[in-house]
């Protein structure tokens, strides 16, 4: 659902997968680093990046993902955080700005900060 880059690092955040695809520009190719599985269901579907961490809104379960991101990419699970428990929420969206954290919910509008 969402693909986010920084510097020769490529994640591919893959919903219907619940999964993390880590990637490396080289030469010009993308070359496979590894995969991040998160749990089944969650449906990760977007991905911010602050300093050595990521940030994953989740779907298709109403959770942010926290992750810390290792010199070479690769994504350790540090933090799981339900943001919305209303019956029919669904994760929308996820911000940084000015060292916040913002995660929306469809639904009954729920903001996270």
């Amino acid at each position: 659902h969402e693909i986010v880059r920084s510097g020769d690092m490529v994640w591919v955040v893959d919903l219907g997968c619940d999964a993390i695809y880590t990637y490396k520009v080289e030469d010009g190719q993308l070359t496979h680093q590894g995969t991040t599985s998160v749990a089944a269901g969650y449906g990760p579907r977007h991905m911010a990046l602050v300093d050595n961490m990521a940030v994953v809104g989740c779907e298709l379960q109403n959770y942010v993902l926290v992750f810390d991101v290792g010199a070479d990419g690769s994504l350790s699970q540090t933090q799981e955080i339900q943001y919305a428990s209303a019956n029919g929420n669904k994760g929308a969206e996820v911000l940084v700005h000015n060292g916040y954290v913002y995660a929306s919910s469809r639904g009954e509008g729920v903001v996270v900060v």
